[in-house]
């Protein structure tokens, strides 16, 4: 099986688990072989309205490899534990991490080893994978990748995507959020439909005077600009569309 086909493989299986509020969390640990299609895999980090190189830049900041004769481990982090090369083959052990993130952890651990030098094969990766989650708020985007792939989406799903975007409402309810990886992922699901550009997620993201007017003047200026590219939707009810 390629990496993209697993990804959303996997999500179609933990979107259909039971979801509370907050972080759903599955146990099972996962061992497999997968061929690595870098190119299909980045086509859906796009359609999940996920900036590749955003991300890599974060990896590379905060991930920081202490290296070993075959491989490196990442000390007191999550996600991504250590990549250990045997015979030639990768091996990958990720921890508590959102399906999605296992293909910018894959391209981020293999440009780390190759930039020291250390030669594997980068067509097939083996993974370990323990306690995948689904951060409820990505259930939107993921929802939102299997409608683009002509997937049918369960009615009950449906429902839950309302139940999450009636939470904040509006882009001036968004805008308010202070925690920024809870408010990027409500805007991405709005730039996955088109509503937002990305320069307009990154000027919602960088609020950081959050009086009323100001959040108002912005989510003005951002809402102009999208019904001047022809964009109609109610933005006082986000979660009917």
């Amino acid at each position: 099986m390629k990496l993209s086909e697993f990804v959303v493989f996997v999500i179609k299986r933990l979107i259909r688990n039971p979801v509370e509020k907050g972080e759903i969390h599955y146990g099972q640990r996962i061992r497999v072989e997968l061929d690595f299609d870098q190119e299909r895999c980045e086509e859906i980090l796009v359609d999940l309205s996920i900036k590749k190189d955003n991300v890599l830049r974060y990896l590379a900041h905060k991930y920081k490899p202490s290296w070993l004769d075959d491989g490196a481990r990442f000390l007191e982090q999550k996600c991504i534990q250590k990549v250990i090369i045997n015979n030639g083959i990768l091996t990958i052990f990720i921890f508590n991490s959102e399906i999605h993130k296992v293909i910018t952890d894959s391209i981020h651990v293999m440009s780390l080893l190759e930039a020291k030098g250390m030669t594997f094969d980068k067509t097939k990766v083996n993974y370990i994978i323990e306690n995948l989650k689904v951060v409820y708020q990505d259930l939107l985007i993921y929802m939102g990748l299997l409608e683009k792939m002509g997937e049918p989406v369960p009615y009950g799903l449906k429902t839950l995507k309302t139940e999450i975007l009636q939470k904040f409402p509006t882009l001036h309810s968004i805008a308010k959020i202070k925690k920024r990886s809870i408010k990027r992922k409500y805007l991405r699901y709005l730039v996955q439909r088109g509503y937002l550009k990305w320069e307009e997620l990154r000027k919602i993201i960088n609020i950081e005077n959050f009086s009323d007017i100001y959040i108002k003047t912005i989510c003005f200026e951002v809402i102009q600009g999208a019904k001047d590219r022809g964009v109609d939707i109610n933005w006082n009810k986000l979660y009917a569309y």
